[in-house]
């Protein structure tokens, strides 16, 4: 296919060869589905793992708030246990020197019993 112009010449016509753009357009459009089918499973396990998470810090809290009670109710024995034994060691102290004044005469000069404080 060449023609020829006025000045004699010989012209080729530049065509640029056809591209078969429908077959790069379905490959493109393949690639594009395909990344976004990715982002869409990452996103899916993302949300799976953020609700994993949630339902695992939710179980945890409720662990916690457990031992908090229980912590708390064992200081509450703890400090009802301590008074109780404050007070039987001044029970104890009374009635150990009312022996030794009524059955020994005990006197002033030996060494006073000291309690414990708590």
């Amino acid at each position: 296919m060449t023609s020829q112009n006025a000045a004699g010449s010989a012209v080729i016509p530049y065509a640029p060869q056809a591209k078969n753009t429908d077959r790069q357009g379905d490959q493109l459009d393949r690639v594009g589905h395909a990344i976004l089918g990715l982002v869409n499973r990452a996103a899916d396990a993302t949300e799976a793992d953020l609700q994993a998470a949630r339902e695992a810090t939710a179980k945890l809290a409720d662990q916690l708030r457990a031992a908090n009670n229980r912590i708390n109710e064992l200081t509450a024995n703890l400090r009802y246990y301590q008074d109780r034994t404050d007070r039987a060691e001044k029970w104890l102290h009374q009635i150990s020197s009312e022996i030794d004044q009524r059955f020994f005469g005990a006197n002033d000069s030996r060494p006073a019993r000291r309690s414990s404080t708590r």
